[in-house]
C-alpha cells in the first residue's frame, strides 16, 4: 500500500510539474558549458529566461508572449500544488502506518506493551511492596481507586470518577448458579458479547444450535473479532472483554444517554446448548502461571513480574574494564589444552608454564572478585513492573502521566493512592522501553548529584560554546579585514603598467580601447633593483616595470618622483595610496602602494615555479626575497587559511563537547542527550556565512 501511494504521488507530482518543465525548456539562460551530461538542467528553473535582465524578460510560445511576472506566478502555483500533494501524501501515509501498526500490534505481543518503568522509589523497596502496590491499585475485578483530596490542597490530584470493573472468569457450575437456564436471557449477560444485527433466536436444541449461536456471536464494534468456529477458539484478548453489566461500554459511552445498549436474546435451548462451550472461555483474570518468574507469589495478582535495578553501575564498569583479563584467561586455558597430553603439540614443560600463567591470572581475578563483591549494593534505584493485562497498564500510564516531568502538575499533585507506603513516597512512572533498547544510564545517582553534574556539564558546554564563538568571530573579523586590505591582483597586468607607461584607464581599471594607441608594450616585466642608490639611501628597494622588447618606450615612474603613484621605492610594508584619474570625468581610482610589492612577489613566485618546481621555488623565494615578500605572503596566508581556523574551532568544539555529552548520557540516557547535544551545532551556522561575489580574484561565494 505505501509503495502504491508513492508511485501515485510521483505520477501526480510529475504531471503537475509538466508546465514548469515546458516553460523552462523554452529558456536560454544556461550555456552549453553549464549543461549536465543528461541535459536535465534545461528543464529546471535555472534555465528560465536568458542572459538579459529577468525583470524585462518575455517568453514567446507560438503566437503567445508571456511576461516574467506571469511565469513566476505559474511557478508559484505549481510549487503550492505539489507541496499540497506532499502534505496529503504524509497524511495518508501516517494513517496507513497507524493502521498497519495497529494491525500488527493486535496480532503480536512484546514485553514493552505490558511493562512500566518506575523511578524515584525508596532505596530499600522490595519486590513485594511494588507487586502489592500495583496489583491492588489496578485490580480489574475490584472497584477503581478514588481520591477526594481537600480544599487545603486546592483539590490537587482529585479523582472521584471510577472506571468500570471487569467480570471475573466463570466456569460452568458458576454460570449455572448465576444464570437462570429456564428462560430466555440476553447474550451479553452470559458472555458480554453482542449478536450481529438481524440475529434471531433458536428454538431447537443440540450441538448444531450451539454451532449456529456461536457463529452468530461477535464482540462490540471496534474490538477484535473472535474466531467463530466451534472447536477453534483462541484466548480472549483484553480488547474482547467488556465491563460487567451496568458499566459503560466504549460504544455506550459515546451515546448521549447513559449506558444503555441493544440486547439480543438467546432462547432457552440456545442458552443451554452453548453454555458448556462458552462459559469456560478465557476472560480477564490474574496470572495463573508463574513459569516466567518461578515465583508463586505472583499467583492471583495483577502483576506478572517485578525486576529491580540496583546501584551497581560503578561495579559493572569495573568489571567491564576487566575484559582484557578475561581474554588472558581464555588464552591461558587454550594454551594449557594445546600442550596437554593427547594434543599434537603436547609438551610437558610448556604445559607447566601455561598452568603457572593460568594460575596467576585466576588468582588475580579471584582477588578482584573478593574486593569488588564487598562493594556490591542492594540499594534499589528503579524497577520494571510487568502487568498481566493491557488494561492495567493503560490505567497505570494514564494515572501516572506527567509524574516524571517536573513542569507537570501531576509531579507535584500526585494523589495519595498512587504513592508508595501509605501515600508517603512520591514515585515516577513511565512506559518501559523495548527490551532490545539498552538504556546506558547511571541510575544510582541521587537527585542532588544529578543536578550538580547537570549544572557542571552545562556550564562546561556553555563555556566551550562561548570560547568557540569568540574564535570564530575573531577569525571572521580578521578575514574580512584582510579581504578589504588585500590588493586586487587582477590589476597587476593592467592598472599598474598603465600607470607606469602613462596609458588611460576606465573607471573599471582597464585600458580605454576607444583611445588610439592606448596599448601596453609586450612583454612586461616587474623587476627588483637592490643597487639603486636613491632608494637604498632611504632604506627602500626599487621595484619598477620594464619592456625588454621596447627599450625606447618612456616610463613615467622613477625613484626620485614625489608623487606616490610614480615613485619606484618600496618596502615590504609600504603603506598609503594614490589617486589615478580615469577617462570618466570626476572619477579616480585609489591605487595602494602595497599592490606593487604584492604583484612583484606573485610574479616572482610564478617565474620560479615555472623554472624550478614547488619546493625549490619556495626555497629560492624565501632566500632571495623574504625581506620584501614576507609581509604580503603572511597577509595572503592568513586570508586563505582563516577558514581552516574556523573549521578547527568547530572540530575542537565537537571533540570537547563529546565528554560532557557522554557524562550527561550516564545521567539521562543516550537518546535524550543526543537530542540536546545537537544544539551546540547551532553556533556553526555563524561559520556558514555566504559572502557576496566580488569582481576580483578572491571574490565569489565562500563556503565553509
Amino acid at each position: 500500500m505505501p509503495d502504491a501511494l508513492q508511485v501515485i504521488f510521483f505520477a501526480v507530482a510529475a504531471l503537475i510539474t509538466v508546465p514548469l518543465m515546458f516553460f523552462a525548456a523554452q529558456g536560454e539562460r544556461l550555456s552549453s558549458e553549464e549543461w549536465d551530461p543528461l541535459r536535465l538542467s534545461l528543464i529546471s528553473i535555472a534555465n528560465v529566461g536568458n542572459s538579459t535582465t529577468f525583470g524585462n524578460y518575455t517568453l514567446s510560445v507560438g503566437s503567445t508572449t508571456y511576461s516574467a511576472r506571469w511565469i513566476s506566478n505559474l511557478f508559484s502555483v505549481i510549487d503550492i500544488l505539489y507541496s499540497a500533494c506532499i502534505v496529503l501524501l504524509m497524511v495518508v501515509l501516517q494513517r496507513t502506518i497507524s493502521y498497519v501498526r495497529l494491525k500488527v500490534g493486535s496480532s503480536s505481543l512484546s514485553a514493552s506493551e505490558y511493562a512500566i518503568y518506575v523511578d524515584g522509589i525508596p532505596r530499600d523497596v522490595t519486590e513485594e511492596e511494588l507487586r502489592e502496590h500495583f496489583s491492588n491499585l489496578y485490580n480489574l475485578h475490584a472497584a477503581d481507586w478514588v481520591y477526594a483530596s481537600h480544599w487545603r490542597a486546592c483539590w490537587c490530584g482529585r479523582k472521584t470518577l471510577q472506571r468500570h470493573k471487569f467480570a471475573p472468569a466463570i466456569n460452568a457450575p458458576q454460570a449455572k448458579a448465576r444464570i437462570n437456564l429456564d428462560k430466555p436471557m440476553p447474550a451479553s449477560t452470559m458472555l458480554d458479547v453482542y449478536l450481529p444485527p438481524g440475529s434471531v433466536g433458536f428454538t431447537s436444541s443440540g450441538a448444531g444450535d450451539a454451532d449456529a449461536v456461536f457463529s452468530a456471536i461477535q464482540p462490540p464494534e471496534g474490538m477484535l473479532a473472535l474466531h467463530a468456529t466451534h472447536g477453534s477458539l483462541r484466548p480472549t484478548l483484553d480488547a474482547d472483554v467488556t465491563p460487567v453489566q451496568g458499566a459503560c461500554a466504549p460504544r455506550a459511552r459515546a451515546r448521549a444517554r447513559g449506558c444503555s445498549r441493544p440486547h439480543r436474546v438467546l432462547p432457552v435451548s440456545g442458552t443451554r446448548a452453548v453454555l458448556t462451550q462458552l462459559s469456560t472461555h478465557t476472560r480477564t483474570h490474574p496470572p495463573a502461571d508463574t513459569r516466567n518468574s518461578g515465583d508463586d507469589a505472583y499467583l492471583n495478582t495483577w502483576v506478572g513480574e517485578v525486576s529491580l535495578a540496583t546501584a551497581n553501575g560503578t561495579l559493572i564498569r569495573r568489571y567491564q574494564a576487566l575484559a582484557g583479563l578475561f581474554r588472558r584467561i581464555r588464552l591461558a586455558r587454550a594454551a594449557v589444552r594445546k600442550y596437554s597430553v593427547g594434543s599434537p603439540y603436547a609438551h610437558e614443560k610448556r604445559r607447566a608454564h601455561a598452568l603457572k600463567s593460568l594460575a596467576a591470572i585466576e588468582a588475580r581475578l579471584e582477588f578482584i572478585d573478593k574486593k569488588y563483591s564487598q562493594e556490591f549494593s542492594t540499594d534499589t534505584v528503579a524497577a520494571y513492573v510487568v502487568f498481566n493485562c493491557e488494561e492495567s497498564l493503560t490505567r497505570c500510564v494514564a494515572d501516572y502521566r506527567g509524574s516524571a516531568n517536573v513542569c507537570s502538575p501531576a509531579y507535584w499533585c500526585q494523589p495519595r493512592p498512587l504513592r508508595l507506603r501509605q501515600g508517603k513516597h512520591h514515585i515516577r512512572v513511565s512506559r518501559a522501553p523495548d527490551p532490545s533498547q539498552i538504556i546506558w544510564q547511571n541510575l544510582e545517582l541521587t537527585p542532588r548529584a544529578r543536578l550538580l553534574r547537570q549544572v557542571g556539564t552545562g556550564f562546561l558546554v556553555a563555556l566551550l560554546l562561548v570560547v568557540s564563538l569568540f574564535f570564530i568571530m575573531l577569525a571572521q573579523g580578521y578575514q574580512q579585514r584582510f579581504r578589504a586590505t588585500m590588493p586586487n591582483l587582477n590589476s597587476c597586468g593592467t592598472l599598474l603598467p598603465a600607470l607606469a607607461f602613462g596609458k588611460q584607464v576606465t573607471s573599471d581599471g582597464v585600458l580605454d580601447e576607444t583611445i588610439a594607441n592606448n596599448t601596453l608594450p609586450e612583454p612586461l616585466v616587474l623587476m627588483r633593483n637592490n643597487s639603486d642608490a636613491t632608494c637604498a639611501a632611504q632604506g627602500l628597494t626599487r621595484i619598477h616595470w620594464t619592456a625588454p622588447s621596447h627599450p625606447g618606450v618612456p616610463i613615467l615612474t622613477s625613484p626620485t618622483s614625489t608623487d606616490p603613484c610614480y615613485n619606484d621605492c618600496f618596502s615590504s610594508d609600504s603603506s598609503g595610496s594614490c589617486a589615478l584619474n580615469t577617462t570618466t570625468p570626476g572619477t579616480a581610482l585609489s591605487v595602494p602602494r602595497q599592490l606593487t610589492v604584492t604583484c612583484y612577489c606573485v610574479s616572482r613566485l610564478r617565474t620560479l615555479l615555472d623554472q624550478k618546481g614547488v619546493f625549490d621555488a619556495a626555497n629560492t623565494l624565501y632566500r632571495e626575497d623574504r625581506d620584501m615578500c614576507t609581509s604580503s605572503a603572511t597577509v595572503r596566508a592568513l586570508r586563505a587559511h582563516l577558514p581552516a581556523v574556523r573549521a578547527c574551532c568547530t572540530c575542537v568544539l565537537h571533540a570537547c563537547c563529546a565528554c560532557p555529552c557522554d557524562a550527561d548520557a550516564e545521567l539521562f540516557g543516550v537518546q535524550r542527550v543526543y537530542s540536546a547535544c545537537v544544539g551546540h551545532r547551532g553556533v556553526h551556522q555563524l561559520d556558514a556565512h555566504h559572502h557576496p561575489a566580488r569582481g576580483d580574484e578572491h571574490g565569489g561565494a565562500h563556503e565553509h
